[in-house]
């Protein structure tokens, strides 16, 4: 349902583009760029309990596809700490290669402007501890596999910006509203 959310606020965002961006020349550019770092943390609901998700990026590449369109390319360090009501919680920590591309510069409300949409996709490991699971239930303690999260940011300025996100981490889901902060 998440990624349905995020393709609908990407499709509104990219009809917002007029069709005439690419028969001219413009000032298009993005909201990350090549040496920025940022740290973030979201909060929000997995598929069994509460997430927290904290996590710092760095932005190693910042270029235009055919003299246009802005995309960054970054690396992510992020953490995840679920605590889940049957008594069990996970920590996990995951590395992740991202990109982003924004709106700003383009001719569209100002608003539109300050978004920011992400992907980034890689590897996590988790790791469980159990205090009382329920019967049955298949006691593995790690976790290691593919890992995504992407979404919308909003900027409020240069520095400050509201996060979307999705994400999943090597063995479920979660959706988490955060706040970034770029130095």
């Amino acid at each position: 349902m998440r990624k349905l959310a995020i393709v609908i606020v990407l499709g509104v965002l990219l009809l917002a583009i007029p069709a005439s961006v690419f028969a001219q020349k413009v000032d298009w550019d993005g909201q990350v760029h090549k040496k920025d770092l940022a740290v973030f943390v979201g909060a929000g609901f997995s598929g069994y309990g509460f997430t927290i998700v904290p996590g710092v990026e760095y932005a190693f590449a910042d270029f235009k596809i055919g003299d246009v369109f802005p995309l960054a390319i970054g690396g992510v360090l992020k953490g995840s700490l679920n605590f889940y009501s049957s008594y069990w919680t996970a920590y996990g920590i995951g590395a992740l290669v991202s990109a982003h591309t924004g709106f700003k510069g383009l001719d569209i409300p100002e608003f539109l402007q300050k978004f920011d949409v992400y992907f980034s996709a890689g590897l996590a490991f988790s790791f469980f501890s159990y205090s009382g699971t329920l019967a049955g239930w298949d006691a593995q303690d790690t976790y290691f596999g593919f890992a995504t999260s992407d979404g919308v940011a909003y900027y409020f300025n240069d520095k400050w910006a509201a996060y979307l996100e999705g994400n999943y981490w090597a063995y479920s889901g979660s959706a988490t509203l955060g706040v970034r902060y770029t130095f």
